[in-house]
């Protein structure tokens, strides 16, 4: 139609879109129209407009950082549904939370959905966080069960942190409601809690269990058991 033909010359006409898809602009946006066409593509699939529209504004703010370039190409670039999935299920928050530029420090995507299975496990934006309450890790997963997240990912990431308040597993809001969410990250933390907790370093321990209780084990398996305890701060729906 008229406006999915005057989205798309927006997309080979941007200055942005040209550093990122180089000769290559054509041949990819080609694929992309290809994939949307595909009934299997189901989940955070909108019109091929709307779709062209969101990938400007994310790449004119973002074009430049360091692995966006790289993971925009590789998303657009691949048909599987599970890989569009993932891709504008990130895409849609980033346009949502209107992060700087400025603020974000690097793309390190592995796209990553329900029937794509987790390879190198990684779908995150990190950000310039200032201090140790501020967000510091996005991490993307367009999953209808959250219990199914990687352990050795997690395990590494809060191995980074010092604070739950800098870390966000961003789940998607059409496969599962908050509470669903809660309770496969409720499981998920039960069958590995010994080796979580022993991944944690006293500053996030005390963030969840309160200060001077770093080693208190049992606190910990309290919050694991209290959905409305810090330790859910972690979950996020979008």
């Amino acid at each position: 139609n008229k406006s999915a033909i005057e989205a798309l010359s927006n997309i080979l006409d941007d200055a942005s879109m040209k550093k990122i898809l180089g000769s290559e602009m054509d041949d990819i946006m080609e694929k992309f129209i290809t994939a949307h066409k595909n009934s299997k593509w189901g989940w955070n699939k909108f019109s091929l407009e709307e779709h062209l529209r969101m990938l400007k504004l994310i790449a004119n703010k973002y074009e430049g950082v360091e692995g966006f370039n790289k993971s925009i190409r590789d998303a657009l670039n691949n048909p599987n549904p599970a890989v569009q999935d993932g891709f504008w299920h990130m895409m849609k928050d980033l346009e949502k939370r209107g992060i700087p530029k400025e603020k974000v420090k690097s793309f390190d995507m592995e796209f990553d959905g329900d029937d794509l299975p987790c390879i190198k496990c990684k779908f995150d934006v990190e950000l310039n966080s200032q201090n140790a309450s501020e967000l510091r890790y996005l991490e993307y997963k367009s999953y209808a069960n959250a219990s199914k997240i990687s352990k050795p990912q997690f395990l590494n990431y809060i191995s980074k942190v010092d604070n739950i308040e800098q870390l966000q597993y961003v789940f998607n809001k059409s496969k599962l409601s908050l509470d669903e969410a809660k309770n496969g990250m409720k499981e998920f933390f039960n069958n590995n809690k010994q080796d979580i907790f022993s991944k944690m370093n006293s500053e996030l321990r005390e963030s969840i269990l309160g200060n001077g209780n770093s080693n208190r084990f049992d606190l910990f398996e309290q919050a694991i058991n209290n959905k409305n305890s810090n330790l859910y701060k972690i979950v996020n729906l979008q």
